[in-house]
């Protein structure tokens, strides 16, 4: 059994963390999260808003939204950004799970299966039917 496992499983057990129940929230959490490590990225790289707005062709309040989670960056756009700031979906990703399992510990555990994935050095894999899905 894996360390996250155990550790998501003492958490549902002792704190009972409360999933998130409506999308809504979840795709906050999830908006948040993706634009803090976009930040992160983008400012390890030492790159300004304005810099990286000018290579998307996107103004730097449109890059600031997304930092803040405030706008949803499309998936175009995010492959692109990935691209220019020179990281790999998966390691982009791995640094996203990190985030929510920090601040939003419920959205993690919702998609605990995709994440786990990859904290144990897989692709991103697709996503299948598991306990707690939202779709069927």
């Amino acid at each position: 059994m894996s360390f996250s496992l155990l550790i998501s499983i003492f958490i549902k057990r002792n704190y009972q963390v409360k999933k998130a129940k409506k999308i809504e929230d979840v795709k906050l959490a999830l908006a948040i999260s993706i634009g803090e490590e976009l930040q992160k990225l983008r400012k390890s790289r030492n790159l300004t808003g304005k810099v990286l707005a000018e290579k998307l062709g996107v103004s730097q309040q449109q890059i600031s939204r997304y930092e803040r989670g405030i706008c949803r960056i499309d998936t175009d756009t995010l492959l692109y950004t990935l691209q220019l700031l020179g990281t790999s979906l998966t390691a982009f990703f791995l640094d996203v799970s990190l985030n929510l399992k920090e601040k939003n510990p419920g959205v993690y555990l919702d998609f605990s299966p995709f994440f786990e994935s990859l904290e144990k050095g897989n692709q991103i894999p697709y996503f299948t039917s598991y306990p707690g899905h939202y779709f069927g």
